[in-house]
């Protein structure tokens, strides 16, 4: 694997990875040859202590807020990959359920 523990090392990049649930976030920091891929990093994350419970096959990877599609993808110094959870509800679906449920309270 890519992971390395010298942080001055000149070949290396730095790049952190968040996991957020509804009460708690999960921010690791990984240092790692460059010319690592989200798929190495997301391999290493897998075996990270804290991520051991994490439902990997339900989650979809992303950089600042965009999809990544290819996990070949070179990373590079202060990437940040987020794990991403499937919406339980749309957002259109949400505003109506919280629609209704204003509209219930007040009436």
């Amino acid at each position: 694997m890519n992971l390395k523990a010298d942080t001055k090392d000149p070949n290396s990049i730095h790049i952190e990875a968040v996991y957020a649930l509804p009460d708690e976030q999960i921010l690791v920091s990984l240092e790692l040859n460059q010319g690592a891929t989200v798929a190495e990093a997301l391999e290493l994350l897998k075996q990270h202590p804290s991520l051991l419970e994490v439902p990997w096959k339900e989650l979809t990877p992303g950089i600042y807020g965009e999809v990544v599609t290819n996990t070949g993808r070179v990373l590079v110094t202060g990437d940040r990959i987020e794990l991403y959870r499937a919406l339980k509800l749309s957002p259109m679906q949400a505003r109506r359920a919280r629609a209704e449920a204003e509209s219930g309270a007040s009436g």
